[in-house]
């Protein structure tokens, strides 16, 4: 089974699946079926231009012209041969998930509280070139998928990508922990002598 296309920058992604094209942007999850795409064509080296067949544009931004360009590619393949001209009205809009689960997440549930109901202990992907691959890094999160980032010479090197305000979560609260117990220390060595 082939890793889905990405293409993301900041918190913009679109993911092309075997059936739709699906992008977020932020916590708002778009569904677009690739029968509702009329065609997809460049727009400056980072950017591209999906038009529905009802004629409505869609502007998907990548982070570099090379996985722009790939991803052009794969979703101009992945276009069917039959069309629907209803377009935008076979879209449908979702809310990602609450904020209150990513708190969760970071403030220790993750032992507790998976909403997929397993973890996971590593992940596969595919290259461009169509070898898979695991990796462990980003083992037990709380999700089935993962935004893997590989080097393209090095495939077997790989990353997880998390989003930047989990990022962010994650290290004011272990920089907070940190200080709280070198504090602790300090005041422990220093408590006699004052």
């Amino acid at each position: 089974m082939l890793s889905p296309q990405v293409l993301s920058k900041g918190d913009q992604s679109a993911i092309l699946r075997p059936d739709r094209l699906t992008t977020s942007d932020g916590r708002r999850i778009t569904h677009i079926p690739l029968a509702a795409i009329q065609e997809v064509r460049p727009d400056g080296d980072t950017v591209l231009t999906i038009v529905l067949t009802d004629g409505v544009p869609r502007r998907l931004t990548g982070g570099n012209a090379y996985a722009a360009s790939a991803f052009l590619t794969a979703l101009t393949a992945a276009l069917p041969e039959q069309r629907d001209p209803a377009g935008s009205a076979l879209i449908t809009t979702e809310e990602g998930g609450s904020i209150i689960k990513v708190w969760q997440v970071w403030c220790g549930a993750l032992a507790l509280y998976h909403p997929n109901g397993k973890r996971a202990g590593w992940y596969k992907y595919t290259d461009t070139s169509g070898n898979e691959h695991t990796t462990g890094y980003g083992a037990n999160r709380a999700t089935e998928e993962i935004h893997v980032v590989y080097d393209a010479e090095s495939p077997t090197f790989s990353l997880a990508a998390e989003p930047l305000s989990s990022t962010v979560v994650k290290h004011v609260l272990g920089g907070g922990a940190s200080l709280t117990i070198l504090g602790l220390g300090l005041w422990g060595v220093l408590a006699p002598y004052i």
